[in-house]
């Protein structure tokens, strides 16, 4: 389940219905993307802010 309750400040004994949330909330926003057209390539993938250039 990771670490909700550290970085989220989710309590332990919420943190499976909490991850079944955002897993149904994240399929739902991908497909609906998906299926407007978008590129969703790099949803998910961590990026480095390097500030303003």
């Amino acid at each position: 389940m990771g670490n909700l309750s550290k970085w989220a400040s989710i309590p332990k004994v919420a943190e499976e219905i909490v991850s079944d949330l955002c897993r149904s909330y994240y399929g739902q926003l991908t497909g609906k993307l998906l299926k407007e057209g978008y590129d969703i390539k790099k949803i998910g993938i961590p990026i480095k802010y390097e500030g303003s250039k």
